[in-house]
């Protein structure tokens, strides 16, 4: 069977800076994707096809530049996503071909945020100044109200399998926060949190009523942080702490996985030889080799949802290029 895949996607995307703090921007995209599917083994009948799948989308936004510590902003968008052509070609039931039951994604996305940078600086007196910590951040709310999400799933005839199905709708809702500090001029800490509450608002299958269930695969909470030095001569040394909440495995919520937390180490050097760069590079990954589900098969049959992550690891590489 060979697949093809032809998209169009033109946009517009209009910018203006009305005041020197005020800048809205709005954009307009239209697009069109094609799918075709030529059979080329006939002896069980001839599953050729096609799928066109097509949708406009627009999106506004502003953005207030009121101080480099302190930029807030607000966007309003639609988005459209379609199907991959495995997700199309896998149909649970009836002869071969693309599913004509499923359908593209589409959402209304909403986000609000502020984001800033700024430094200090050091000593007593002018003269004696130095500079001080440096720091970015960012937090933003968001929201996506979603039509027939793509939602994986498994049949008991064909475990293993891979299909498709539309929920009639969800909402996600979210925080995302980040945060990077230089407290001296050799040390970096960086952080990142996201908070999510995502759950289906209309979901029926042929057995059951999902209203109000959260969408597996996410989960509720997600930590990532990192403390890196780097030393007078190109050296540099780091550890990274990440960590998770538990998340459900399947539609019903009745599968849910264990929270997790992992630390890694990393050092290297940054230097040239010649007129090259070279950046050789060693870390260990899951330091404490904690045992985890790293993820999930989504609404596995015969209760094989869980892929577990890689114990202790270690990895070691070299970067090199032109100056």
């Amino acid at each position: 069977q060979l697949e093809r895949v032809a998209e169009i996607g033109p946009f517009l995307e209009v910018r203006a800076d009305l005041t020197r703090a005020a800048t809205p921007t709005a954009g307009a995209r239209y697009d069109r994707v094609a799918f075709r599917a030529d059979d080329r083994l006939l002896t069980d009948g001839d599953d050729s096809g096609t799928r066109v799948m097509a949708a406009p989308s627009a999106s506004a936004g502003i953005t207030l530049d009121l101080d480099p510590a302190l930029q807030p902003y607000v966007s309003m968008s639609t988005s459209f996503e379609t199907p991959t052509t495995t997700e199309l070609a896998n149909r649970p039931a009836g002869p071969g071909g693309f599913n004509p039951d499923l359908e593209p994604q589409t959402a209304v996305n909403y986000e609000v945020g502020v984001r800033g940078s700024g430094s200090g600086v050091r000593g007593p007196g002018p003269g004696s100044r130095a500079p001080g910590p440096t720091w970015t951040y960012s937090v933003a709310l968001f929201q996506a109200d979603v039509r027939d999400e793509l939602i994986p799933f498994e049949v008991p005839g064909d475990p293993g399998r891979r299909f498709f199905r539309n929920a009639g709708s969800a909402r996600h809702r979210g925080l995302e926060a980040g945060v990077a500090l230089q407290p001296i001029p050799r040390l970096t800490l960086v952080g990142a949190y996201t908070l999510t509450a995502f759950r289906f608002r209309e979901f029926r299958t042929a057995t059951d009523t999902l209203d109000g269930n959260t969408i597996p695969g996410v989960p509720a909470h997600y930590v990532h942080g990192s403390v890196r030095y780097r030393g007078p001569r190109g050296w540099w040394v780091a550890a990274d702490l990440t960590a998770s909440a538990g998340l459900f495995a399947n539609d019903l919520n009745t599968v849910r996985t264990d929270a997790w937390q992992t630390l890694g180490a990393r050092t290297g050097w940054d230097g040239q030889v010649g007129g090259w760069s070279v950046a050789p590079f060693a870390a260990i990954r899951n330091l404490f080799d904690e045992r985890y589900i790293g993820s999930v098969s989504v609404n596995a049959q015969f209760g094989r949802f869980f892929e577990p992550a890689p114990g202790r690891n270690v990895y070691v590489g070299v970067e090199i290029g032109p100056l």
